[in-house]
């Protein structure tokens, strides 16, 4: 069972990747870890990713290596990041359009 730490840091972090519009795969291309060892990570199965893991997703991501704690301490998310109109949230509902609108 995941902790609510380790599932907000996963949720933010592809929160993150759908605003940039990238993948898990090529996120974990660009990267340079494994995308298994990404998985890894994300998932929480990896107690201590380090450093230089870390530092690389946050290039990656364009965010500081201080945001990349504060993410995964739960101190800041996607939004605070980013902003909160780069994309829908999940639990958003999207606009519907009728025919005449489109």
């Amino acid at each position: 069972v995941l902790g609510t730490r380790v599932m907000a840091f996963f949720h933010e972090v592809d929160r993150l990747l759908q605003m940039k519009g990238m993948n898990q795969t090529a996120f974990a291309k660009r990267c340079g870890i494994h995308v298994g060892t990404l998985n890894n990570i994300l998932n929480g199965h990896v107690k201590d990713p380090g450093v230089s893991k870390f530092r690389a997703m946050a290039k990656v991501l364009g965010i500081s290596m201080d945001d990349m704690c504060d993410l995964w301490e739960c101190r800041k998310t996607a939004d605070d990041l980013l902003g909160p109109r780069c994309a829908p949230r999940l639990d958003e509902e999207r606009p519907r359009f009728s025919a005449a609108q489109q």
